[in-house]
This record gives structure tokens, sequence and C-alpha cells, in this order.
């Protein structure tokens, strides 16, 4: 992967001023696209969602893991846009 330089911005922009260009931002970057698909698929991660969202209702943790599952689609969509080659393939 090339050296490239991330703008703090571009990760606090999804989190603080969250919309559909910050969210493009984001996932236009080769490093955060394979950081978010990474952690969307882990089952680990999956599990500290499911434990801090239980408490809100089935309803709510359902729309999160909905809501998770769709971004990493389109985090690998955008991986492959951007021709992310490091050999990885995705399910």
């Amino acid at each position: 992967m090339s050296n490239e330089n991330l703008d703090f911005n571009t990760i606090r922009d999804v989190m603080y001023k969250y919309s559909k260009k910050a969210q493009q931002t984001f996932l236009e970057q080769k490093l955060l696209s394979f950081l978010f698909c990474w952690f969307a698929g882990n089952p680990d991660s999956l599990t500290f969602i499911r434990q801090k969202y239980d408490s809100k209702g089935k309803e709510y943790l359902n729309k999160i893991l909905d809501e998770i599952e769709e971004l990493r689609g389109q985090s690998q969509a955008a991986m492959k846009t951007l021709k992310f080659e490091a050999g990885l393939k995705f399910a």
C-alpha cells in the first residue's frame, strides 16, 4: 500500500458532521475503506456492536447492523472502484 497521508478531518467528519459527502470522502480513501470493511466483517466487532446496542432494543440493534452491512458493501465497491490492489478477495 502506498504511503498516503490521511486528513483527520475525513475521519472526524463521518463521526461528528455526518453526510453522504463525508461518507463518500471517507470511502474514497483506500486505507479507510479497507479498515471499515475489515471492521464490519469481523465477528469480534459485530459482537462488540451487539453488546453496545443491545440495551436499545432489537429494532434499533437490527437497524445498526443493517446499516453496517450496507456500508460494508459500499466499502467493498469503493475499493474495487479505486483498484485496491492488495491481493484481497471479497465475499
